[in-house]
């Protein structure tokens, strides 16, 4: 199982495979957070607020019983396309960073089973909660970097 914890871990923080939100946007100007492209719906902006919310709400879910989610699926999304300051969003990064950070504490928390199901819920789990994590944001993550290309500030090796 331990195995097992450390893929889920080095996933989530951004090692092997999997590219960080941090490298992801790396040299991002903030200028251009709330620019929307043709034919994209989010703005660079919206699409990391929307791994945001989904990331704390998934992580309250596995702490908390009785955590509420956000109303599906306006709740999970911002009302603006932009940050409204440049303090904001490098806050949103750093919230977004410590959410990856939360479930991985809690992966590697050995008092934690894996599988066992939430004394909440319908039978999740952590294991299961951290690999829609993973995947959510693997699919949210790869928008960004597409995003990025197209507004000619393509992600670098990281």
């Amino acid at each position: 199982m331990k195995k097992i914890t450390e893929h889920l871990v080095n996933s989530l923080r951004g090692r092997g495979a999997h590219i960080s939100i941090e490298a992801a946007l790396k040299n991002f100007p903030v200028a251009k957070a709330g620019e929307k492209i043709a034919g994209l719906e989010h703005s660079v902006w919206m699409l990391l607020y929307h791994i945001w919310i989904c990331a704390n709400d998934i992580v309250e879910f596995s702490i908390h019983e009785g955590h509420e989610s956000p109303v599906y699926p306006s709740g999970y999304w911002p009302d603006r396309c932009c940050p409204e300051t440049e303090k904001g969003w490098n806050k949103l990064i750093e919230d977004t960073k410590n959410e990856m950070e939360r479930m991985a504490e809690l992966l590697e928390d050995e008092s934690n089973d894996l599988l066992a199901p939430f004394p909440w819920g319908t039978g999740q789990n952590l294991f299961r909660e951290a690999l829609i994590l993973i995947d959510h944001n693997s699919y949210h993550i790869a928008q960004i970097i597409d995003a990025r290309a197209l507004l000619g500030v393509p992600v670098k090796d990281w």
